[in-house]
């Protein structure tokens, strides 16, 4: 699983013609920045076993898989400083109302 920031949503419209028939679709985006991976092995066994995740402060550089159908976002996460360039990344649930 992959940790980042959404930046945007945008949708994208389509209209097929097919004969007399046309149908119109829509579909959801999400933009995200993704955060990078923090190389310090003994920080993040300690931290996994508390359910956290430690990053590095600074994304990924920017590819297509920054575009995410927003149906492919799994749940938000809470991300606190860790240090200097690390994050902790806490995932919460993905339901958190009736």
């Amino acid at each position: 699983m992959r940790y980042g920031r959404i930046a945007y949503f945008f949708v994208h419209h389509i209209c097929l013609h097919q004969g007399d028939n046309t149908s119109h679709f829509d579909h959801t985006f999400a933009f995200v920045n993704w955060y990078a991976k923090s190389s310090d092995i003994p920080s993040i066994v300690a931290q996994r076993s508390h359910g956290l995740i430690e990053c590095c402060n600074h994304f990924r550089r920017m590819t297509l898989e920054c575009i995410l159908p927003v149906h492919r976002i799994f749940s938000p996460i809470a991300v606190a400083p860790n240090g200097p360039n690390k994050l902790v990344v806490i995932p919460l649930p993905r339901k958190t109302t009736g």
